[in-house]
């Protein structure tokens, strides 16, 4: 009782409709990154001066300073905290919707770090998993070299990781 024109032309009206749907959020995602990506962090020279970058500009290795409240602009390592024992408070609502704070903390060979040059005079290498999609898990571990050049492992875990996105 229908021929192909009575088909083809209401599924072609709901095919555009939602291609064009898609088309505006996929626009509204990408202006909400641009925004995100726009964002300044404080970036440890080596001069132990901080610098303002931008969070598109932020590299592999970069130490960065992060005030109270303010969003972690990619996933990090605690090094340090203004908080005695290296403590920080994160809240994840932005990630897995919980309001509460999380409480991190520095690793204790890290913590007592809090000025620029100390951290400057760490040495070593971050041996890390490879990303997924686990937020409450983490495995990691830090080579740092020691006065006499002398390799320590110390182990990282989840309470030691700022993931991005959250304050």
């Amino acid at each position: 009782p229908t021929n192909q024109y009575t088909t083809i032309i209401p599924l072609a009206g709901v095919l555009a409709a939602s291609a064009l749907k898609e088309v505006q959020e996929d626009l509204k995602r990408h202006q909400s990154d641009a925004e995100l990506n726009a964002r300044s962090a404080q970036v440890l020279q080596q001069d132990g001066s901080f610098t303002v970058r931008r969070w598109r500009d932020l590299r592999v290795g970069d130490v960065i300073r992060l005030e109270s409240e303010a969003f972690i602009p990619a996933d990090l390592v605690l090094l340090a905290s203004s908080e005695p024992e290296g403590l920080c408070y994160v809240e994840t609502a932005n990630l897995d919707g919980e309001t509460n704070l999380k409480v991190k903390q520095a690793s204790p060979q890290t913590a007592a770090r809090v000025t620029p040059r100390a951290i400057l005079e760490l040495r070593g290498v971050l041996r890390s998993e490879h990303p997924n999609n686990s937020l409450y898990t983490y495995d990691g571990t830090l080579d740092l070299m020691d006065e006499m050049g002398v390799p320590k492992q110390v182990p990282l875990g989840p309470d030691q990781v700022l993931l991005r996105g959250a304050q």
